[in-house]
């Protein structure tokens, strides 16, 4: 996993009448936010994800004209992984990267 130089100093849940995001990051200072969506699936669709959260993502109103958005997305697989969505960076963990990572953590 790579590390972020910036941190989050809110994390949460978000939801709007019927649109819900696993998790929402902000880092306040820097005006980032960080949207995520958690799959308990096989062979997951980055890209379909992703377009869901940019849709769900223009409901989040916090700094929406100077806000820089990321993508995370953690699934069992993924059939592709992708590093990049209409512009925004895309972060894909699949099990095999936490493993990997929780190995490095010994």
């Amino acid at each position: 996993m790579q590390k972020r130089k910036s941190l989050f100093t809110k994390i949460g849940k978000w939801w709007h009448k019927d649109k819900e995001i696993d998790i929402v990051a902000l880092n306040e200072q820097a005006k980032e936010i960080l949207f995520c969506e958690c799959k308990w699936q096989s062979k997951v669709n980055a890209k379909k994800i992703c377009k869901d959260l940019a849709e769900k993502s223009q409901y989040v109103q916090w700094h929406n004209e100077q806000r820089k958005e990321y993508f995370a997305i953690f699934a069992k697989s993924f059939n592709k992984k992708i590093t990049e969505f209409q512009g925004r960076k895309v972060y894909c963990f699949d099990l095999k990267d936490l493993e990997k990572e929780l190995k490095n953590k010994k």
